[in-house]
């Protein structure tokens, strides 16, 4: 289950996106007839009748129609002869994006930074090579151009509230909670951020800080934090190994959520580390639970009702291959955890999946590398 799971997209406004639009589309308006564009417009450009500018403009319609008919290297063409003319950002946006669309990295890059030049003012160019940069895990290049973008945007606080989210998701605590920070000191009072704040300082080992964070998080906003505070108050005293009093914090996020299976599941595993297991209550809170939905299959696989294979086949019944994957995920953690006391080696390797496969912003992710880490592996959270 992630805090909130963030597609990355660009950060600072509504934009085409490397990677976010379909070929062969690129946001481009959709013609009726491309095919009978290609034929106009090739009529008129070996006429010879068109020059400079309006010679450009016909290369980059060309481009924009064969971009449509999947036509890729004609529309490569297309919008470099168009740019050997009148070099402008239309033909620079869409022959960058389709560089991309075809990994040519280098050259979408380059595209991408002759925007910045063309249009200094437009954040969008700059948001182009940062969600680029991302993508090829170059960090550092996508803090720079990211900055660069939020430099330019009037809302700058909005924007590093997205990047903050992308690096914590992603593993990115002292690159997450220094953008908390920025926040922060213009919104001191903003209960969500100080609780993410306080969440990349546990994920950092500054436990007595993040505890500081979570109290001021719910002295602001005792109605909306309850249950997620209490949770990541859960998540961190994990890895304190303060065990029973995890129990009292994953009791009060359960009884915060009574009918979020996550909640309830977080309360059995903390109970069983602290020897305080209670089959009783568990049954009698499960019946709150939706049994249709994910995850309650984990729930009956804790209560003896139904099978490990089963527990699987639930996770990948009607729905998508990243659905599922993130749902086997979810598992891996929760069955290693209630393994731990009655399968040792199972657990293991159940927590050792979870460590390794699950994305870096669910809380499963940081749960099983807490749960390695007490057991004496040596496992790096995060990046």
């Amino acid at each position: 289950m992630a805090r909130e799971v963030i597609v990355l997209l660009c950060l600072c406004v509504p934009q085409v996106g490397v990677a976010d639009v379909p070929a062969p589309t690129l946001g481009l308006p959709q013609l009726s007839d491309p095919d009978a564009v290609i034929e106009n417009l090739t009529r008129k450009i070996i006429s010879g009748a068109l020059t400079g500018q309006q010679l450009a403009d016909a290369y980059l319609g060309r481009c924009g129609a064969r971009v449509q008919t999947r036509d890729i290297r004609g529309a490569l063409d297309d919008c470099t002869k168009s740019i050997n003319l009148v070099d402008s950002a239309t033909p620079r946006l869409i022959r960058g994006q389709l560089y991309a669309l075809a990994k040519n990295y280098s050259a979408a890059l380059d595209d991408f930074a002759a925007l910045t030049r063309l249009e200094p003012n437009d954040p969008r160019w700059h948001g182009l090579s940062a969600t680029l940069y991302w993508r090829l895990g170059n960090i550092d290049k996508f803090a720079a151009e990211s900055d660069a973008a939020m430099a330019l945007v009037p809302n700058r606080i909005s924007s590093l509230k997205d990047r903050a989210e992308i690096y914590f998701n992603n593993g990115y605590w002292e690159r997450a909670l220094a953008d908390y920070e920025m926040i922060l000191a213009s919104e001191p009072d903003n209960a969500e951020m100080l609780h993410y704040r306080g969440d990349a300082k546990t994920f950092l080992g500054r436990y007595e800080d993040a505890m500081r964070d979570y109290d001021r998080a719910l002295k602001l906003d005792p109605k909306g934090q309850a249950q997620p505070i209490a949770l990541a108050k859960t998540i961190s005293l994990l890895d304190q190994r303060r065990y029973a009093d995890g129990v009292v914090q994953a009791q009060i996020a359960a009884d915060a959520a009574p009918d979020n299976a996550y909640m309830l599941l977080w309360l059995n595993l903390m109970r069983a580390h602290a020897g305080k297991s209670n089959d009783q209550d568990f049954s009698r809170r499960s019946e709150k639970i939706d049994q249709k939905a994910w995850p309650y299959s984990v729930i009956a696989y804790e209560q003896g009702k139904i099978a490990e294979e089963q527990v699987w086949a639930a996770a990948s019944a009607g729905t998508d291959a990243q659905t599922a994957s993130n749902r086997k995920c979810e598992a891996d953690f929760y069955m290693g955890e209630y393994k731990l006391a009655r399968d040792r080696d199972g657990a293991m390797t159940l927590l050792t999946e979870a460590a390794d496969k699950c994305y870096k912003g669910f809380i499963e992710y940081s749960g099983a590398v807490f749960e390695l880490r007490a057991l004496g592996e040596n496992v790096k959270l995060g990046h």
